[in-house]
């Protein structure tokens, strides 16, 4: 089955799965404004680069778009019911794999009852392992019969696995975010970025005198792409090589997460793991959605937007947000 196919099928089980398990007052109930899109982008306010949890209504917030300033209209805070889409990359050592399952599930288990986890394997490409439930028994089960073997996968399955979480963001009115948890390595993917193919009739082909060029190339290009696909992520990397070659690709996992507004989190030894994913759940603990209207426009952007929030609220913040995007649905004619 082509891809596109493929993904359109697992997108409309996905979304029927979504309907039949989260509560009908989670989905959004509101007519299309045929003159209005709707925007619901990440947001995390932060104190020291620590995530924090003001008090503020949506009057405290407003976006510039496209250099027009825009009020928003609502949000889904921390504390609001939350779909978690739980991603996993792990083809390597495998006592590291069974230390980050052990970690994830103390995690879940300690998640409120209005969480659901949808189980992910993000591999050459995604594959609904669970779909989305709050019975922490199950998941529990579900990441214990998890094995997964063969090449890395993450940038193989990025761009479907966040076209499918923003799919579900904009069709509700919960907070939303991606989990995606990877141990892989830059030399363990199926496309060659240790070695690569030199053009043999282009004298200007440099790929074998810089390394990591092409790992660059399609790190940038999937930046680009992702700017449709806006939801809240946070990435945790664990057991990561630090050859040449790995620092390359980290700086490229770091850029694919602050293109999104979101962050990531590495764990450089098995010690360090439960720390980790404690650290990723506060992350996602305190993570907001914030709603816009925005007047439908002529075309797609890149756009540049800007959120801001009312001094008075706190003083000694930084957003993070995504800074560009791309409209995704019809523009106005």
């Amino acid at each position: 089955m082509p891809k596109h196919l493929f993904l359109s099928t697992l997108m409309t089980f996905f979304l029927l799965c979504f309907h039949l398990i989260i509560p009908t007052v989670l989905i959004s109930q509101e007519a299309p404004n045929k003159n209005m899109i709707r925007l619901r982008l990440p947001l995390w306010i932060l104190n020291r680069s620590i995530p924090i949890d003001p008090k503020f209504d949506e009057n405290a917030l407003s976006l510039l778009f496209d250099s027009k300033k825009i009020n928003a209209t609502k949000q889904a805070k921390p504390g609001n019911p939350t779909l978690i889409f739980l991603a996993l990359d792990l083809v390597g050592n495998p006592t590291i794999s069974k230390t980050t399952k052990l970690a994830l599930s103390y995690q879940i288990q300690q998640m409120p009852s209005d969480y659901w986890v949808c189980l992910i394997s993000a591999q050459e490409s995604i594959t609904v392992i669970q779909p989305p439930t709050n019975s922490k028994q199950l998941l529990q089960n579900k990441l214990d019969s998890t094995n997964q073997i063969g090449k890395s996968g993450l940038l193989e399955s990025f761009q479907a696995l966040m076209d499918l979480s923003s799919s579900v963001l904009n069709q509700s009115n919960i907070r939303v975010i991606v989990l995606l948890v990877t141990d892989s390595d830059a030399k363990n993917y199926r496309d060659d970025y240790e070695n690569p193919t030199v053009n043999e009739s282009d004298g200007q082909d440099l790929s074998r005198r810089f390394i990591g060029r092409k790992l660059q190339e399609d790190i940038g290009r999937l930046s680009e792409t992702i700017l449709t696909f806006i939801a809240p992520l946070v990435v945790v990397h664990v057991d990561p090589e630090d050859d040449d070659l790995n620092l390359i690709y980290h700086r490229g996992l770091l850029q694919l997460t602050k293109t999104l507004g979101g962050h990531i989190l590495t764990s450089k030894s098995v010690g360090d793991i439960p720390n980790t994913f404690q650290e990723a759940f506060d992350w996602i603990n305190k993570s907001f959605v914030i709603d816009f209207m925005i007047p439908r426009q002529e075309k797609r952007g890149p756009f540049s937007i800007k959120i801001q929030l009312d001094s008075s609220v706190k003083s000694s913040v930084n957003l993070s947000y995504p800074q560009r995007l791309i409209l995704s649905g019809e523009i106005k004619k």
